[in-house]
């Protein structure tokens, strides 16, 4: 058994499955290519003229003579087919051993292995069949080859080259050799090594080569006609498929000489014959069994098949040669490629071939981000050094049996397992410096002149040293359970399993180790996590792509073969992965990992320079020269990631600060002014948390004796790390006001600044408008005046707007002489809101308010990006956190085209949309609502999408479509240009417009001039959902004029074949019906005059365009699609649209039915799913009953039903021939039958409906003379209006039986009594209750089979039966 599994192993090591997956896709796609442009012209010769290489080729009838020809060449240049392609062939196969044949009278009849009359070249489906059995003759059994002489005339012509009347013109005769020469692989002889020396010195030396040449034979042939092989240039063909071309035998040429014929092309296809499968032919073969397929093969699949073919036989012959193949191997793995798409489910394939490109990826990502961890790895900290050494012992003994066991390994998989090693190898030295030292006197490597040895890098810190206890004590139990398993693996190995030499035991025993007990290498990263508490400094990433590497080998052990040692090998990493998750997730708040590991999390980013501040650098000033060295350290310490050393630092440094701030200056030891230098070092490096800043800020407005240059330096430095907190901001506004226990005027106005500074980065915005009040009455204080007029300018909303409040700033203005400008632009903010104040001569100039310091926000913004940043790497996978960018980012800036709802200018009484707060207050004013200052800004707020359906002012209609009117057509001016790309801008608005028009139900007149001129050029892809949400919202009017606008440019701009074009133009009609039926539903009057014929027309032109997909196949582009929706599925879709639109056809007369055309009802009908019956038939019955309902209408009786007409009883009986179809083929078994009244027999014409009785007649005495031979089998048989049955159809037949046998299970049938072994029918069931099995009839079979359905979901048939058959209903 172990001499079988080592035999495996050597021949499936060099097996590379996920390289011939990666390039049998493009050997096919260059051999079609090549196939299709030089192996033939599908122009056909039907008895005329060809076109080759070098000009006209006349018929073969019309050829010259030979004292015509001009210039004869040997080597013609093109060929032409010498028979019509629709020409009768003779065919006969005779099996031989000769090359040589006598007179076919001669030959003994057991040689003729097939003979075929009238095989038609044009008849694609023509096909034949043979199988017999042949004896093999003594020169076969002797490597001799056993060959097939293809006999092959025009029908009727003599086939015998030894008859007086045989004409090469009209027949040819040509050899195929039936077996196979294949190259034999030396199975290495292996040993026991413990076996006695007279058995080692009865084995003699074994001087045979790698590869011997033996004879196979494989019984299943196919021999395919090539009728399309058309014209060729003979000079130019593949050799793999010029084989296969007999030439004109006579030497025949045309007037040039270059140009000749050829016979019809047999291909002997053994593509798919495998070696596995084929017989070793030698003396004990006897006779042989032979299976010949006679059928017609396509020329680009001949091309491709002959190509293939030979080019994997010449790489197993260069192999068995010596000769290298490219990629490595030893030729097999096209044949195991075969065996794979022979053997293995196709959604299996398909997946591996898709894991196999994710396992690259990975492998490559794994690759990168270990390599980016351990080059920036700064310390050894939870590195297991002797972890490291092991891999590389592991890998270095995986490439050493690779070597070993597997010479033609492919050169892919030896690169990747040695780039592994030199890696491994590379982590050595960045954990440790290796030197070559003199050994110790004392050691046992003394004899040694050099020794090699491993030095730490640096001095180990306390972390380092812990690192290094915990490997120890970790393999030290490694040890004891690693070393008895190794040594009881190579006990066992080396007594009972055979090897090839003392060598390959060791590799095999380490490598049989490696494989099962590999995984414990790693245990000691996992001890050292526990240990440590933390999991900061493995390589996340790296380790998360090689976790998804292992769990796809697990995927590839299940469905390649390998060595069952690779195949336990890739379960070990699953266990080491889920412990590592385990541990990341407990570990996952770890303080410690930035400071003591030297790492921001996995990311290893390193944190860039920054410069101190002005501030900080002016209370540094005369320390300059001695902090340099100093600045140049922290800047390196922040470059390595030391953030959490600052924050500790930080936050030690604010602690001491709170401590002698209450201390006068006399009775402080610490230098006040040196300790918020410090603090506004780290608070401009790397921010202030928000527990901190809440502490900063108590200092500041809490009374202290700090000095006012010290409170300057922490105000102008209070950078937070995050959104500021409204406690902070409260604190800062009750600090205000001019009492003594109130911070100085300075250090108040220095906090207003800061206000203005972190106003949008409050984690509150509305915390400074509920302080309102507050911060007006401090108006009154000259020192804050300025920064409040600016915070209360932009906080200002209408409700703060009181006359007492304006009139209080005009008494500030007359006191402060009129030269306050921030008074003056805080009472323009008022005006805005209040129009009717006057300003007057003092208001003419103009003053803006200016933002206090945009560098400082600047820098702020970026401290607060890089904290979002390291607390998304450092919690790596285990939190996820939004790092948002600000007004930086792309939405925002094309969102900012429309602006947001503001009203500035409000009449007294009136109210703006943004001071609506619910939906009482928007009804109660509904009257009385301002207009906003950008009548744009509608688009995007709903509430005025409601204002503008209900109100709609004139004015704001004509000022939204001059905006829509001048933006679209500059967009349209852009589009033209030349180098123009898709404009985000463009696709913005459009899909405000579609929001708004399906709110309002109106459309723009400037949308719809857009549109009309932009369709023109449309190409049918860009803003094409954007498009198609407005246009299904356009109103009702002509069907005309709608179509000649839009419909034909839709329906010839979008469609392209791909099933993604169908769903979107199908849904954009179900869409567009829908919303008119809702319009006509709504319309006061259910009856008008021609009201109907618009929602009637884009109906019928829906249907025809519906009928006209169905038609046309799906491309191979569109079968890679992302669509989930199948085609039927969205056309179903659509038809439960249309029935739940006429089902309100009862009581409006402007909404009348139509009948679905048959062909795409009988389309729907065939199916083998079940699921799309069941629509079907809920469709149907809902037609079924609007068509009852509408005819019996008391609402549709009025005296204008002469103005259009209803339902013509022409239109009631084609519908109702619809449901006798599809009651005739699930309910009632008479499938196709047209004699019923109304039954249309679903189309099937009656010499289609003959062939089917035919052919079913014929299959069931093919059945019975089955059964008859076996004296087996069910004795029923199969009839036309039984086939799709509810017993019997393809997609209720398992239900049917399902339901059956649950119903015998409820009856309690025991093991004794009979249960039902075949179809339900009314016959089976009456059979069965004789026989003592279950009572039950055919009628209430039925009924339960309805009821499993419903139960099931799919009551739609239950549905369409119980309102169609009389006696169901009479039963409901």
């Amino acid at each position: 058994m172990s001499e079988q599994r080592q035999q495996q192993q050597e021949e499936e090591g060099g097996f590379n499955f996920r390289t011939i997956i990666q390039g049998i896709a493009v050997f096919a796609l260059v051999q079609f290519a090549m196939g299709q442009f030089l192996g033939g012209n599908k122009n056909q010769a039907q008895g005329g003229a060809s076109t080759g290489p070098t000009g006209q080729i006349p018929a073969y009838i019309d050829r010259p003579a030979r004292n015509e020809v001009e210039n004869w060449s040997a080597i013609p240049s093109g060929i032409a087919p010498m028979w019509p392609s629709n020409s009768s062939l003779d065919i006969s196969i005779y099996v031989s051993s000769s090359i040589h044949m006598p007179a076919l009278s001669a030959v003994p009849q057991e040689s003729l292995v097939m003979e075929e009359k009238a095989f038609n070249m044009a008849n694609w489906s023509e096909s034949r069949e043979v199988d017999t059995t042949f004896k093999v003759s003594k020169e076969v059994q002797q490597n001799g080859t056993l060959w097939a002489h293809f006999y092959v005339a025009l029908s009727g012509h003599q086939l015998d080259p030894a008859a007086k009347d045989y004409s090469p013109e009209s027949a040819v005769h040509f050899l195929r050799p039936l077996n196979q020469y294949l190259p034999k692989k030396k199975v290495a002889k292996r040993k026991n090594l413990l076996a006695s020396s007279e058995d080692a010195a009865d084995e003699e030396e074994d001087n045979t080569p790698k590869y011997s040449i033996s004879s196979y034979y494989h019984p299943n042939f196919t021999v395919s006609v090539i009728p399309d092989f058309g014209v060729a240039n003979y000079q130019q063909m593949h050799p793999a498929v010029r084989q296969y071309v007999h030439l004109e035998s006579t030497g025949a040429r045309d007037k040039t000489g270059q140009n000749t014929w050829y016979y019809p092309v047999l291909y002997l296809n053994t593509f798919w014959q495998l070696r596995s499968h084929m017989t070793e032919l030698n003396s004990t073969v006897e006779t042989l069994p032979l299976r010949i397929v006679l059928n017609n093969l396509s020329n680009w699949k001949f091309n491709i098949l002959a190509s293939m073919d030979e080019g994997a036989k010449q790489n197993a012959r260069n192999a068995a040669s010596g000769q290298p193949v490219p990629g490595g191997g030893d030729g097999s793995e096209f044949e195991m490629i075969k065996e794979v798409l022979l053997d293995t489910n196709i959604y299996l394939l398909g997946t591996t071939a898709i894991v196999s490109v994710l396992h690259m990826i990975f492998e490559t990502l794994a690759f990168k981000n270990d390599i980016a961890h351990w080059r920036k790895k700064k310390d050894n900290i939870g590195t297991s050094f002797r972890t490291i050494i092991a891999n590389i012992f592991m890998q270095l003994v995986i490439f050493l049996y690779l070597i070993d066991n597997n010479e033609n390994t492919s050169w892919m998989v030896l690169a990747s397992q040695g780039f592994g090693i030199v890696l491994e190898a590379w982590k050595v030295t960045k954990t440790v410096d290796v030197r070559l030292r003199p050994p110790p006197q004392n050691s046992f490597w003394s004899f040694l002149p050099y020794v090699v040895s491993f030095e730490d890098k640096h001095k180990l810190s306390e972390t380092e040293k812990k690192t290094q206890e915990y490997d120890e004590i970790a393999f030290k139990y490694l040890y004891i359970v690693a070393l008895p398993l190794l040594g009881a693996y190579a006990v066992y190995s080396l007594m009972y399993e055979t090897h090839k030499s003392w060598y390959s035991f060791i590799i095999e025993t380490l490598v049989g180790s490696v494989y099962a007990y590999g995984f414990l290498m790693m245990v000691p990263s996992l001890y050292i996590n526990y240990r440590l508490k933390s999991v900061a400094h493995m390589p996340g990433r790296a380790l998360m792509y090689k976790f998804l590497n292992t769990f796809i080998d697990d995927l590839f052990a299940f469905t390649v073969k390998m060595p069952w040692l690779y195949r336990l090998g890739t379960l070990r990493d699953d266990v080491i992965f889920f412990v590592w998750v385990y541990q990341a997730w407990k570990y996952k708040v770890d303080y410690k990992r930035v400071n003591e590991f030297g790492q921001g999390g996995e990311s290893d980013e390193e944190v860039e320079e920054e410069v101190v501040s002005d501030t900080v650098k002016e209370d540094k000033a005369d320390k300059a020269t001695k902090s340099t060295g100093a600045a140049k350290a922290a800047v390196a310490s922040e470059q390595f990631g030391d953030i959490q050393a600052q924050l500790r630092s930080l936050r030690n440094n604010v602690d001491h600060l709170e401590a002698i701030a209450s201390l006068p200056a006399k009775q402080r030891t610490t230098s006040v002014k040196e300790l918020a230098g410090e603090i506004a070092s780290d608070a401009y490096n790397i921010g202030i948390p928000t527990d901190i800043l809440e502490q900063l800020v108590d200092i500041l407005t809490k009374p202290n004796y700090l000095d006012q240059t010290t409170i300057t330096t922490l105000i102008k430095n209070l950078y937070p790390q995050e959104r500021v907190p409204s406690t902070a901001v409260t604190k800062i506004v009750c600090s205000l006001g001019p009492t003594k226990l109130k911070p100085s005027p300075a250090t108040q106005t220095l906090l207003l600044q800061w206000l203005l500074l972190i106003y949008e980065f409050l984690e509150e915005p509305a915390i400074l408008p509920r302080l309102y009040s507050v911060l007006f009455n401090m108006l009154d204080m000259i020192s804050l005046r300025r920064p409040l007029c600016h915070i209360l300018s932009l906080i200002t909303r209408r409700p703060h707007v009181k006359p007492f409040r304006i009139q209080a700033i005009m008494e500030l203005l007359r006191n402060a002489g009129d030269d306050e400008k921030e008074l003056m632009g805080l009472l323009r903010i008022f005006k805005n809101y209040y129009p009717d104040i006057i300003i007057g001569d003092i208001g003419r100039s103009k003053f803006f308010f200016k933002h206090p310091d945009p560098e400082w926000t600047a820098k702020l913004k970026k401290i607060q990006e890089q904290n979002s940043e390291r607390i998304q790497f450092g919690n790596g996978h285990n939190v996820f956190q939004v790092v948002r960018r600000g007004a930086s980012s792309k939405r925002r800036k094309v969102a900012g085209i429309i602006p947001d709802v503001q009203t500035s200018r409000v009449k007294p009484s009136y109210m703006s949309l943004e001071e609506l707060k619910d939906v009482d207050g928007f009804v109660e004013r509904l009257e009385k609502i301002e207009l906003p200052n950008q009548i744009v800004s509608v688009l995007e707020n709903r509430v005025a999408h409601k204002y503008m359906a209900l109100v709609g002012p004139e004015i704001a209609r004509y000022r939204l479509d001059d905006w829509l009117d001048a933006f679209l057509k500059d967009e349209i001016e852009m589009v033209k240009l030349p180098d123009s790309a898709d404009s985000e801008a463009l696709r913005y608005v459009l899909g405000s417009v579609c929001g708004y028009v399906q709110s309002t139900k109106e459309l723009p007149n400037a949308v719809q001039s857009f549109l009309d001129g932009y369709l023109r050029t449309w190409n049918g892809q860009d803003y094409r959902r954007e498009i198609l949400g407005i246009l299904k919202l356009l109103p009702r009017g002509s069907y005309d004029d709608l179509r000649n606008r839009y419909l034909e440019r839709l329906d010839t701009t979008i469609l392209d074949h791909t099933a993604s074009s169908r769903t979107d133009i199908l849904d954009f009609y179900a869409n567009l019906i829908r919303q008119w039926g809702i319009s006509l539903r709504s319309d006061s009057s259910s009856f008008s005059r021609g009201g109907f014929k618009p929602l009637v027309s884009l109906i019928t032109h829906v249907e025809l365009l519906l009928l006209s997909l169905m038609e046309i196949p799906f491309t191979a582009e569109e079968k890679g699609t992302d669509d989930p929706r199948p085609g039927t599925t969205t056309i179903l879709d659509l038809y439960s649209d249309l029935a739940e639109l006429f089902s309100h056809s009862s009581t409006n007369g402007n909404i009348r039915l139509t009948v679905p055309l048959a062909p795409a009802i009988y389309s729907l009908t065939f199916t083998s799913n079940l699921a799309q019956i069941s629509r079907l038939s809920n469709i149907l019955s809902i037609y079924k009953n609007s068509f009852e309902t509408s005819l019996t209408s008391q609402t549709l009786q009025s005296p204008d039903r002469s103005a259009g007409g209803f339902y013509a009883p022409e239109m009631v009986g084609l519908y109702n021939g619809y449901i006798m179809d599809l009651c005739n083929l699930v309910w009632r078994n008479r499938a196709l039958n047209s004699e019923d009244q109304n039954a249309h027999g679903c189309l099937v014409p009656k010499v289609t409906k003959d062939s089917f009785v035919e052919y079913i007649n014929d299959s069931n005495e093919i059945l019975k003379h089955r059964r008859g031979a076996r004296f087996e089998g069910p004795a029923f048989n199969h009839s036309l209006g039984l086939m799709f049955s509810l017993s019997h159809h393809v997609a209720l037949a398992n239900h049917s039986a399902a339901c059956f046998a649950a119903l015998e299970e409820q009856a309690g049938l025991t093991g004794d009594r009979p249960t039902l072994q075949r179809p339900v029918t009314q016959k089976a069931l009456e059979a069965l209750e004789k026989e003592g099995g279950i009572k039950l009839s055919w009628s209430e079979y039925r009924l339960k089979m309805l009821d499993w359905f419903d139960d099931l979901g799919s009551d739609g048939i239950g549905q369409l039966m119980r309102s169609t058959m009389k006696a169901l209903r009479k039963d409901g």
